[in-house]
C-alpha cells in the first residue's frame, strides 16, 4: 500500500462578531490585501492547506465552511468543526487511483 501524503491544515477562525472591532476583521486592509488574505499567505508559506471556518461556502477562495455549533460557541467550536471537516474530505476513492490527491481536498 503505498503512503498517502497530506499536508498539516490551517484552519482560519473567521466566525466572529468582531464586536469590539466594529467591521468585519476578515476583510480589514492591512496595506493592499486583507487580514484575511495575510494569515492565509503565513500558513501557505508553512506548508500549510489552508481552510476558513465559520462561514458560508464560497465567501473566500479557499475551502470554507460553517461552524457546526451555534453562534457564540468560541473559537474551541471552531477548531473542532476544522478537525471534523477535514476528516470527512481527506481521502480518495479506492477505484480512482489515477486522481492526483490535491483534487480530493475541499
Amino acid at each position: 500500500m503505498s503512503e498517502v501524503l497530506t499536508r498539516p491544515v490551517g484552519a482560519i477562525l473567521v466566525g466572529g462578531s468582531s464586536r469590539r472591532m466594529g467591521e468585519d476583521k476578515a476583510r480589514v486592509m492591512l496595506g493592499t490585501t486583507t487580514m484575511f488574505d495575510h494569515v492565509a499567505r503565513a500558513l501557505e508559506a508553512a506548508g500549510c492547506e489552508v481552510i476558513a471556518i465559520g462561514r458560508p461556502p464560497g465567501d473566500f477562495d479557499v475551502p470554507t465552511y460553517p461552524d457546526d455549533d451555534p453562534a457564540g460557541a468560541g473559537p474551541a467550536s471552531g477548531l473542532e468543526t476544522a478537525a471534523d471537516r477535514r476528516r470527512q474530505t481527506r481521502g480518495s476513492r479506492g477505484d480512482r487511483p489515477a486522481v492526483p490527491l490535491t483534487t480530493n481536498r475541499r
